[in-house]
C-alpha cells in the first residue's frame, strides 16, 4: 500500500501509468497529415461558396486538458484510492470481532455492521485472518461463533447477522472464547452495546487474554433507555386489581370480555395471599366464575406478588 498523507492506494502499481501522460498529450495534440491537392477544373463552380462549419486545424487546448484529466482519473481509480485507510490494528495475529447483538444493539445495527466491515477491510489489507463472535444466545444454540476465516467470509457473516430481541449473555460468550485459535498477537475489537452487566468486567478480561482490545460503543446520549415497570404499592390487594385490569386490556384487544373467559391460572409468590386475592378475583367474576387453578411459585417477574393468565373463547364469526 502506498500513502500520500490521508490518501492511500491499494494498488499503487497502477500509478505508474501516470508516466505515460506526456505521450498521451502528444497523441491528442498531433496534427493529421495535410490533404493532398488535386486540380479539378470545375472548382470555379464552388469558389464563391462558404462553409458555415469549420474544423480546427488542431485539437483545442481545453479539450486536450479535459481528456488528460479523464485519463488521469481512470488511472487513479485503477489504483483503488482509500481515504484515511491507515491500519489501526495492532499485533500480527488474527483479528477477533466481538459483536453485542442483543436488543440494545438494534437501534444502530447498520452502523455496527459498517464498523465491522471497516475492521474487516483493514484485516484484509494486512493479510490477517478474522473471527466473528456474537454475545447474544441464538435460537437453538448458544451463539454464533465462527472460527478463523478469510476476510471475505467474515464480511458475509457480518452482513447476515441480525439483532436478537433479548439480552446478551457475556458470561456464556466468554466460555467459548478459547475455541478461537488466536495463537497470540491477536487484536480484539468489541462492538459493545454500551450497557454494563455483572459479567462485563470478566468478559473484558477474557478478551484481553487474546490480545489488545479496542472497545467501540455508542455515546452515552445514544444508549437505549431501560425503564423497568414499577409495581403498585400497598400489598396483594392493589397488585391483584392491577393484574386483573391489565388482563382485561388484553381481553378487550382480542374482542372478548370477562364473560368469554373459560379458565384462569393464578401464580402467587406466597399462598398466604390466596384469601385476599380471591376477594379481588370475585369482584371481576361475581357469578359463574370460570375454572381456576392457583399455585405458589418463586421468582415472579419484578418481584411481583401475583400473576394471572387466562384462556378465553372467541365467539364464532367475530
Amino acid at each position: 500500500m502506498f500513502a500520500l498523507g490521508a490518501l492511500s492506494f491499494a494498488a499503487p502499481v497502477a500509478l505508474l501509468a501516470l508516466a505515460a501522460l506526456p505521450i498521451i498529450w502528444w497523441l491528442l495534440r498531433i496534427i493529421p497529415p495535410a490533404p493532398k491537392r488535386i486540380r479539378f477544373p470545375a472548382i470555379r463552380l464552388i469558389m464563391g461558396l462558404t462553409n458555415p462549419e469549420e474544423s480546427s486545424a488542431k485539437t483545442p487546448l481545453w479539450l486536450t486538458l479535459l481528456r488528460l484529466a479523464l485519463v488521469s482519473l481512470l488511472i487513479l481509480g485503477a489504483a483503488h484510492p482509500l481515504l484515511n485507510a491507515g491500519n489501526q490494528l495492532t499485533g500480527t495475529g488474527p483479528v477477533v470481532i466481538v459483536i453485542d447483538d442483543g436488543w440494545a444493539a438494534a437501534k444502530n445495527w447498520t452502523q455496527r455492521q459498517n464498523s465491522a466491515a471497516n475492521i474487516i477491510d483493514q484485516a484484509e489489507r494486512a493479510g490477517r485472518a478474522v473471527a466473528v463472535l456474537t454475545t447474544a444466545p441464538g435460537e437453538g444454540k448458544s451463539r454464533a461463533l465462527e472460527s478463523l476465516m478469510t476476510a471475505d467470509a467474515a464480511r458475509q457473516t457480518v452482513l447476515a447477522l441480525k439483532p436478537k430481541p433479548w439480552a446478551v449473555d457475556r458470561k456464556a460468550a466468554a466460555a467459548v472464547l478459547g475455541a478461537i485459535e488466536a495463537g497470540g498477537g491477536a487484536h480484539v475489537v468489541w462492538l459493545s452495546n454500551g450497557l454494563g452487566d455483572e459479567a462485563a468486567g470478566d468478559f473484558a478480561a477474557a478478551l484481553g487474554k487474546l490480545g489488545a482490545v479496542t472497545v467501540l460503543a455508542d455515546p452515552a446520549g445514544a444508549l437505549p433507555n431501560v425503564l423497568p415497570p414499577t409495581l403498585i404499592e400497598g400489598g396483594i390487594v392493589p397488585e391483584a386489581r392491577l393484574a386483573m385490569d391489565n388482563l382485561y386490556v388484553g381481553l378487550e384487544a382480542a374482542g372478548v370480555g370477562w364473560e368469554d373467559v373459560v379458565k384462569c391460572t393464578v401464580f402467587l409468590a406466597d399462598m398466604v395471599d390466596y384469601g385476599p386475592f380471591n376477594e379481588v378475583y370475585l369482584e371481576y367474576f361475581p357469578s359463574d366464575p370460570p375454572a381456576r387453578s392457583a399455585m405458589s411459585v418463586r421468582g415472579l417477574a419484578f418481584d411481583a406478588r401475583v400473576e394471572v393468565e387466562c384462556i378465553a373463547a372467541v365467539p364464532e364469526g367475530s
